[in-house]
């Protein structure tokens, strides 16, 4: 063999040996990147699952700030109807005082007139034994 084939044939064999090692290398990348793209892919799914749970228990708690809003619409509105009756109650009872200081004078003048009377007939009473 000649010295040109020669070098020809250590410069194929470099060359294939060459392109083995960037075929090996060219594997191992697309394993690499099949072993990514299955990690995104879980990933993908994980953030999925994550972000419906979340979605379920920020619609969870929407619905329990909505049933605490509407317990406090009740609430106040209980509260409005206890002032009211709180109100006629005192007005209520600001008449029955009203009616017990007039009764109250009422007798107090019928007590006196009983006591008048029961004087003056006692007087006539004093004025026939003594006549």
């Amino acid at each position: 063999m000649s010295k040109d084939s020669q070098t020809l044939k250590v410069t194929l064999d470099e060359e294939m040996q060459r392109r083995k090692v960037r075929d090996r290398e060219c594997e191992q990348l697309r394993m690499d990147l099949q072993t990514i793209q299955q990690l995104k892919v879980q990933e993908g799914e994980h953030m999925k699952r994550t972000i419906e749970e979340l979605r379920y228990a920020h619609e969870e708690q929407l619905r329990k700030i909505m049933q605490k809003e509407e317990d406090n619409r009740m609430l106040s509105q209980q509260i409005v109807d206890q002032k009211e009756r709180v109100i006629h109650s005192i007005a209520e009872v600001d008449a029955l005082k009203l009616v017990v200081t007039e009764l109250e004078e009422k007798n107090r003048r019928l007590s006196e007139k009983l006591n008048e009377i029961i004087f003056n007939k006692a007087s006539v009473y004093k004025q026939k034994t003594i006549e």
